[in-house]
């Protein structure tokens, strides 16, 4: 359960904080699999810089799912 709660511990991390407008910004590097990934979610606003993509979202839950899968896939940017 240790990997259980290094997951939980790192989505807690990223949703800690919020934007001035109240978006949760989630840090992801850009790569050909974060399409699909990001393709099964909606309302998501999203921003590409370079090699690193800001996805903002006003939804907890969407959050946590996203960092939760993108964490899966090795997408989640520590920058």
């Amino acid at each position: 359960m240790v990997k259980g709660y290094i997951i939980d511990s790192i989505i807690k991390s990223i949703i800690s904080k919020r934007d001035p407008q109240g978006y949760y910004v989630i840090p992801l590097r850009n790569k050909p699999e974060l399409n699909s990934l990001l393709s099964r979610f909606k309302g998501l606003n999203v921003e590409s810089y370079g090699s690193i993509v800001i996805v903002r979202t006003k939804s907890r839950d969407i959050a946590k799912r996203i960092i939760r899968d993108a964490l899966r896939c090795g997408l989640v940017d520590s920058t």
